[in-house]
């Protein structure tokens, strides 16, 4: 529908280039590594390769704020209503984002509880927070060594 009534406008070439350049603006801008932006789900990837699950919301989250600032910082600079009104978005997306990382690792562990997933590489760990993806962990715990299913089986059925 919405191509049909971009068709039926008389466009220019001039028309055509101010939207090709939005559309760039507005693709590289959900790039930048800012989470919850494409590029900061992308950043937290490739943390969550290097970091435990736990480790790499708190990373992307510091990232994330230093980012924030320095678009204050550029409000600040230049007053153009454009950067506040992006500082204010990514301000308030942000901590939505950070009120609700507690589901989010809930869900992480609820997952890896609930699914056999089988994982070729492991790791040795002394608590639940230094989960990763793609690994199986093994938990020592006063003097033993526990699977992290029995560790999971714990947590959500005391907690049931």
């Amino acid at each position: 529908m919405g191509y049909l009534f971009l068709k039926c406008l008389p466009f220019t070439q001039l028309h055509l280039e101010i939207l090709k350049g939005i559309h760039e603006g507005l693709f590289f801008f959900n790039l930048l590594p800012i989470y919850p932006l494409d590029g900061g789900r992308l950043f937290l990837l490739l943390l969550e390769s290097c970091f435990s699950f736990y480790r790499s919301f708190k990373v992307i989250f510091a990232w994330t704020f230093i980012c924030i600032l320095c678009f204050l910082l550029l409000f600040m600079k230049t007053f153009n209503y454009s950067f506040f009104f992006i500082f204010l978005l990514l301000l308030i997306t942000f901590f939505k984002e950070r009120r609700r990382f507690p589901y989010y690792y809930e869900k992480f562990l609820l997952e890896r509880y609930l699914n056999k997933y089988q994982y070729k590489k492991g790791k040795v760990v002394s608590s639940i927070r230094q989960f990763q993806r793609n690994r199986h962990h093994l938990v020592y715990q006063g003097g033993k060594y526990y699977d992290e299913r029995e560790i999971l089986q714990k947590k959500f059925l005391k907690s049931g």
